[in-house]
Parts: C-alpha cells; structure tokens; sequence
C-alpha cells in the first residue's frame, strides 16, 4: 500500500526472512539477491560516510539511501547486521554453496568491514560501536547499543567463518585470514554494557540513567508518542518504542542467562509502548520463553489481527508484512520456543 511510498526497509530481513528461510527458502534467497544487487550502491554510501565495507540504506527503493532524517535513518546501521543474518540463517537451513560463493559471502565480508570500521577499540581494549541508532526509535545516536552490538558481533564472526570455508573466493574480494582475525578480534571483545546496580541490561549506555517517561500524565490519545510530542524529549527519557533490548533476547539469546532475561524482560515490558508494529512479535516470543504465557498470547493476538482488527487504524495505506511474520514468529518462536543460534535448531515448548 501507500503508506511507505515503496520503500523497502530493515523490516524485511529482521521480520520476514526468518519466515521466508524456514517455508520458503528459495524466496528468502530472492530478496538477499536483490540486495547484492544493490551492494555498489552500498559501498558508494559507506566511502560517502567515510567508512569501510558497505552501508546498506535505511529506506531505498533501488539501493540509494532516501531516508532524509539522520538519527532514524543512517544511524540505524543495525539493518546491515539483518542482511547478514538473513545470509547466514539462509546458508545454515539451505547449505547452499552456489549462493554463499556468488552472493553471501560477499555480503557478509563487506558488511563485517563496514562493522570493523565504524567501531573502534578503547584503551582498555574493548570494542565500542558508538554513536547509532538501535531498532527504537525513541532513542537515537547512543553508544554501544545492545542490540546492534550483538548483531554486529554475530556478522562479524559469520563473515570470519565464510572466509574460513572459502579462501579462494574470499581472496578475490580481497579478504584474508589476517582481516578475518581482526573480525573475530572486535567480536571478541565487543561491549555489552551492563547496570550492576539495576540487575539489567541498559538498552545502550547511559539508558537507565535516563528519565522514565511520565506514563501517567499521558493520555491515551496522546499515543503514538511521535505525533505527540517532540523527538528531543523522547531521546532523553526512558521510552520505548518498541522492542529493541528485547529484539536482542530473542534472536542473540545465546549472550543471555535465564535470569538475566527475565529480569531485562520485566525492565522493558514497563517502558514499551509498542507505537510500531514490529513490537508485539517479539514482546511475544520472550514473553512465552520467561515464563508469561497469557500475556505472550495477547501479543500473539496483537501481531496476528494488526490488519485483521485495524488495530493501528492506518490499514487503509497497507498491510503490515512485518507483524504478519511476527505472528508466525510469536506461535513457532515463542509458544513452540524454536531458536536457530550458531545455525543449530533448538525447540523449548
């Protein structure tokens, strides 16, 4: 429909892709196509922002970058690491050597360039990604974002792994087992920020030092948040669009404890307030796998009758392709607890 004017978002490869890879492998291998396809206009973009690799727009129709607002736009890097990941779990389900040769490796080495660039290692010898934008909205240009580090982390030991697997290929991009090492070095030692004093995972750095939002004095017809109030109060309170330390404890659960994702969970259920679409799913899946089974069913219900129930009132301008993936990923991922880390199916009804 109209309502993003034919753009093409992140929302594909984070939301869409995992359904696609799992049901429909060959469609899944068609839109990551599309995307090498569009790879010279990546790295046309990245040398643009004075960086390695490739930077893969946030909103395009083609391939050029069309999002004209900053904090939401570019600094969302994190959708580079999606396309990554639709590489890697595609390659895992599909065990598709044509394609990881001609297509997935390339993207995964110049997405992990772009990744070894943008970061940086501290003096004490910790790998920051500063200054991004992770998967919500309500808070852009922070510092070691959870979420994004641990999907930059996951891109980077996939594209060392790829280059391990096929050094003739990799050489003609101009890859070695010396730059793949400097991958799994910034891997290794990517910062996951943690607040000892709170027990939880702080979105991104600094976040639960933040102001709560005023929940109370905010009237329901004052959400979405957006239309309603200014960005500049949004970035400095704790707010959630929508998931985003959650998003992490679903697909790099395996950097979690039990514990830690119950405590982070319950943190986070009490800032979201879901004014996207892309929430529900994932607030969902980690509901079911902490232990909360009426509630991860409501947002089961929520992801499922977004279009059906024109819960957001703005079906008329289309459909919402992601939460209809998310509803699969709320009832397979969530009820029937499949994960896919490292490229092993686990299930944890």
């Amino acid at each position: 429909g109209p309502g993003y004017d034919g753009h093409t978002f992140w929302d594909t490869e984070r939301f869409v892709l995992p359904v696609l890879t799992y049901t429909a492998p060959r469609a899944a291998a068609d839109a990551l196509r599309w995307r090498h396809d569009t790879l010279d206009l990546a790295r046309e973009r990245a040398q643009q922002l004075g960086l390695e690799g490739a930077v893969f727009p946030w909103r395009t129709i083609r391939g050029q970058e069309t999002s004209g607002y900053w904090p939401a736009g570019t600094a969302a890097f994190h959708i580079n690491a999606a396309i990554a990941d639709g590489v890697a779990r595609y390659q895992a389900a599909a065990d598709d050597d044509a394609f990881e040769c001609d297509v997935g490796l390339e993207l995964l080495v110049e997405t992990a360039r772009l990744w070894r660039s943008l970061g940086h290692h501290d003096p004490e010898g910790r790998f920051r990604i500063d200054g991004v934008t992770g998967p919500d909205e309500y808070s852009a240009v922070a510092d070691n974002n959870v979420y994004t580090n641990l999907a930059a982390q996951a891109n980077l030991v996939a594209a060392a792994d790829a280059v391990a697997r096929h050094p003739r290929h990799a050489a003609a991009l101009g890859a070695d087992f010396e730059e793949a090492a400097t991958w799994r070095d910034a891997a290794r030692d990517m910062v996951v920020p943690w607040d000892d004093a709170l027990g939880v995972h702080p979105q991104s750095e600094g976040f639960t030092s933040h102001e709560v939002w005023d929940f109370e004095r905010t009237r329901p017809d004052q959400y979405p948040l957006l239309l309603n109030f200014p960005y500049f109060d949004l970035y400095r309170k704790q707010v959630c669009k929508q998931a985003d330390l959650v998003l992490a404890l679903h697909w790099r659960g395996d950097a979690f404890t039990d514990d830690e994702k119950a405590r982070d969970f319950e943190y986070y259920e009490a800032l979201t307030v879901r004014d996207s679409s892309l929430s529900a799913c994932t607030q969902a899946v980690i509901a079911a796998e902490v232990g909360h089974l009426e509630l991860a069913y409501d947002y089961f219900g929520e992801a499922a009758l977004m279009d059906l129930h024109d819960l957001g009132r703005n079906t008329a301008d289309g459909i919402h392709i992601a939460s209809l993936a998310g509803a699969w990923l709320a009832a397979i991922g969530g009820f029937g607890g499949m994960r896919d880390h490292g490229g092993a199916l686990t299930f944890a009804p």
